[in-house]
């Protein structure tokens, strides 16, 4: 089986696909800034962007919904801490 990516990974595949810049998707996830924020990973999808990628440019929801893979260290007591951004 295979892993889903990443939905940011999911989104910039799409692009590729379709000749798509990120000016190309703002309308879809808010404007210039907003689709710079989360293509940066700054930002996480709404639920109304995920609805708006599918409908366009008809990428499946469950692989936008995923959250993007946290990044974890372990603390000195043996527990996963998440890493800040």
């Amino acid at each position: 089986a295979f892993a889903k990516p990443d939905p940011i990974d999911a989104i910039q595949f799409r692009m590729e696909q379709q000749g798509l810049k990120q000016k190309d998707i703002a309308p879809y996830l808010g404007g210039k800034n907003r689709a710079s924020e989360v293509l940066s990973r700054k930002r996480s999808l709404t639920l109304p962007m995920i609805r708006s990628l599918y409908e366009k440019l008809d990428i499946p929801p469950g692989l936008l919904i995923r959250e993007p893979a946290a990044k974890y260290r372990m603390t000195r007591t043996g527990k996963r801490r998440k890493l800040k951004r």
